[in-house]
């Protein structure tokens, strides 16, 4: 998937374009996306809202395990995701995922043998001032399509 084609499908989901998320980095296991520290992202103390953190995290995570090519032709969809905010959040905030070759390399082993696979992305969120503000865990199942 090319950048530009990415930018595109992530302004089309509506919720993610009125975030205001944008792509920051994208290549096959890691993916960097930041969240502006605009009005409509900020909560009733002026800190980034932990609902757009979360969101923020969730879509780094999809587009991580959406973009990596050795996963072409297999379904995956999120199961689960949890979230741990680590530090008050001031400033455009960073969302960096990565899903390692050795995680991918047992999702298709698991599924030489299994109708299912399932893996763990981890999503580090670091604030405009270098704080670590959040970490978030997505789930994913996979089949083949």
């Amino acid at each position: 998937m090319s950048f530009q084609v990415l930018v595109e499908a992530l302004q089309s989901v509506p919720f993610l374009a009125t975030l205001g998320i944008t792509v920051e980095e994208a290549r096959p296991g890691t993916a960097t996306l930041r969240l502006p520290a605009k009005d409509g992202n900020l909560d009733h103390a002026g800190n980034v809202h932990t609902g757009a953190l979360f969101g923020l995290g969730e879509a780094a995570a999809g587009v991580a395990v959406g973009t990596n090519p050795r996963l072409a032709g297999i379904v995956h969809l999120q199961k689960a995701c949890g979230i741990k905010y680590l530090a008050r959040c001031r400033g455009n905030v960073t969302a960096r995922a990565t899903l390692p070759s050795e995680v991918i390399d047992g999702v298709l082993a698991t599924l030489e043998s299994k109708d299912r696979a399932q893996a763990e992305v981890t999503v580090q969120l670091m604030d405009g001032y270098g704080t670590d503000v959040g970490e978030l865990v997505a789930i994913f199942t996979f089949r083949r399509g």
